[in-house]
This record gives C-alpha cells, sequence and structure tokens, in this order.
C-alpha cells in the first residue's frame, strides 16, 4: 500500500483517533499532492455527500461514457445521476472531471495525429509514442491524474488498432457442459476439480495422464476436448485489464487436441461436441490472427448448427467488416 492509499483509508474512517490524525499530518508532511487530498476530502465531508463519495475509477469511466468509449464498469451508467449531482455540489470534483475530460481529449487528438496518415494507422510508431509520453504530463488535483491520461491514451490506442473480430473471440466453453458426464475415469474427473478449482497447469497433468493410459479408448475424446479448451484458456493473459494477449504455444496445442476431438470422436450421437471444437478451433485462429484458417471452421458451425451458431455469425461477420 502506497502513501496515498493509507492516506485515504485514514480518511474513511469514521472516527480518528489521535495517531490517525498524527498519521495523517506524517503523511502529508511536504507532500504538496497529498495535502490536496485531504483538503478536498475534507470539502466534501463539509458537503454532507462523503457517504457517496465518487471514486477516481467511477470518473474516470464517467468521462469514457460520455465520450463515446466502453467504460471498464459497465455499472456505472446506474450511477450517472448521482455523479452529475455531486459535480453540481462539489467544486474540486467539477474541477477534477473538466481536467480528466481535457485530458481525454488531447489525448484523442494526439493519437489521431499520430496514427492517422491519409486514413493509415502507424503502427510502428505506437512504441516511440508511449516513450514521449511524459512530454504530456500535466500537473492535476491528484497525481494519479497522470496516471488516468495514460490510461485513455492506450484505450484510444487499443480502440484504432484491435481488429472488431478480436473483441468477439471466445476461448473458453461456459456452455452446459455435458462433456464433464461422458467420461467417469479417475484422472478426468480429477482434471474437471482440477479445472474448477483454476489450478489449470494439474489439470493439463490429469487430462494427459488420462490420454495416456488409455489413448485408443471409446469416450476418450471428451478427454482431447477438454485438455484442448484448457490450453485455450490458458492461452490467454491481460494488463492493466487493457491489453489482451495470446501465448501462440497454448493456443496450438489447444488446436491440435480439440483436431485430436473431432478425429476420434465417430459417434454421430456425439456431433455437437466435434461442432463445439470447430467453432473454438475458429477462435483459437483468431487469437493468432489467422482469419482465412478461421472461416472455414466457422462455416460449418453455422451450417450444422451447432450450438455456437449465433455467436459464429458474429464472427463471420466482423471478420468480413474487418477494419
Amino acid at each position: 500500500m502506497n502513501n496515498y492509499d493509507r492516506l485515504i483509508e485514514l480518511l474513511e474512517k469514521d472516527n480518528l483517533s489521535p495517531e490517525d490524525e498524527n498519521n495523517i499530518s506524517a503523511l502529508c508532511a511536504g507532500d504538496l499532492e497529498a495535502e490536496k487530498i485531504v483538503r478536498v476530502y475534507n470539502k466534501l465531508k463539509q458537503s454532507n455527500i462523503i457517504d457517496k463519495i465518487i471514486t477516481f475509477k467511477q470518473l474516470s469511466d464517467y468521462v469514457l461514457y460520455l465520450n463515446g468509449q466502453e467504460p471498464l464498469d459497465k455499472n456505472i451508467i446506474t450511477l450517472i445521476p448521482e455523479i452529475e449531482k455531486q459535480l453540481r455540489i462539489s467544486n474540486e470534483l467539477k474541477k477534477e472531471f473538466e481536467f480528466l475530460n481535457a485530458e481525454f481529449s488531447e489525448a484523442a487528438q494526439y493519437v489521431t495525429n499520430t496514427f492517422t496518415i491519409s486514413g493509415k494507422s502507424k503502427k510502428n510508431d505506437l512504441l516511440n509514442t508511449l516513450r514521449n509520453l511524459n512530454g504530456f504530463k500535466k500537473y492535476s488535483l491528484y497525481s494519479i491524474s497522470v496516471t488516468s491520461f495514460v490510461y485513455f491514451f492506450l484505450l484510444i490506442v487499443l480502440n484504432i488498432f484491435t481488429p472488431d473480430y478480436k473483441n468477439n473471440i471466445i476461448l473458453q466453453d461456459t456452455s452446459d457442459n455435458g462433456y464433464t458426464r461422458g467420461r467417469i475415469s479417475e484422472s478426468f474427473q480429477q482434471g474437471l476439480i482440477y479445472i474448477n478449482n483454476n489450478d489449470l497447469q494439474k489439470a493439463i497433468d490429469m487430462l494427459n495422464k488420462d490420454i495416456s493410459i488409455n489413448p485408443d479408448g471409446r469416450t476418450i475424446f471428451y478427454s482431447h476436448y477438454v485438455l484442448g479448451m484448457v490450453h485455450l484458456q490458458n492461452s490467454k493473459s491481460n494488463l492493466l485489464g487493457l491489453f489482451t494477449s495470446y501465448n501462440e504455444s497454448d493456443l496450438q496445442k489447444g488446436i491440435n487436441e480439440l483436431n485430436l476431438a473431432v478425429k476420434k470422436n465417430t459417434n454421430p450421437q456425439f456431433k455437437n461436441i466435434n461442432l463445439n471444437a470447430y467453432f473454438f478451433i475458429g477462435n483459437a485462429y483468431l487469437a493468432l490472427d489467422s482469419i482465412q484458417k478461421a472461416k472455414p471452421y466457422f462455416e460449418i458451425v453455422t451450417k450444422e448448427k451447432g450450438a455456437f451458431m449465433k455467436h459464429a455469425e458474429i464472427l463471420l461477420e466482423s471478420i468480413h467488416g474487418k477494419r
């Protein structure tokens, strides 16, 4: 916990002890930003709105919403009346809002000027631009506002550079998992338990064990299917809730296992498993930016009316309309 977090934690107490007050004084000693935080907080308290104080994150999401961007917390819409009420009451909150909104506008304009030449994005300049962000930092009511500029900047950049289909990729089967009842081997069931506990590496080990013990079992395709899904789930990571990235090795392992599931499942009664496998193979190829490899799998799912038909149609539309 940094000093500002500690300061906010103390200020949020209902009754401050002498020790708490001493700690606040110590945290503010020689720190102008900390002193501003205390002043703003006390003014809000005097305005009788401290019980409904708007957090910095909520204010940031509100700015994003007003500027036509998708906020990280979609529930911010329900707080808009309260936020706007407090903006009318508190001059300090209004100043912070105006600052954040100005930062967003400047970031948007800067990205437009920097990354667009004759309508074409200059992706190669992204890293150089991020290195030069210090030139755009300003003083604000809170030191954390500088972070908001970077946050807004990155959000806009991602909105420009991320293909539409990347926002619709699914690598986890959250449907009614009938496959969990399709195989009763001990290793398979233990693998499912590890998946539920989000211990993906142990799940991979147990599923591989199940496959090695009985590679030609009548229902072994279930193990290949689940193992493939675990690899796909394991491939995804993100930074700051903004950057979604995929591990190519895990994606390829997932594709291989799902293909094996289809190969080993020759029973028409379980055709749904194969169609699900095709859908997720297509998603894995999209994550690898292999659009032409992905399309045939989605076309099979839509033609055969698989469980993920509607989403496959959405992905095909986003592929055809990719920017």
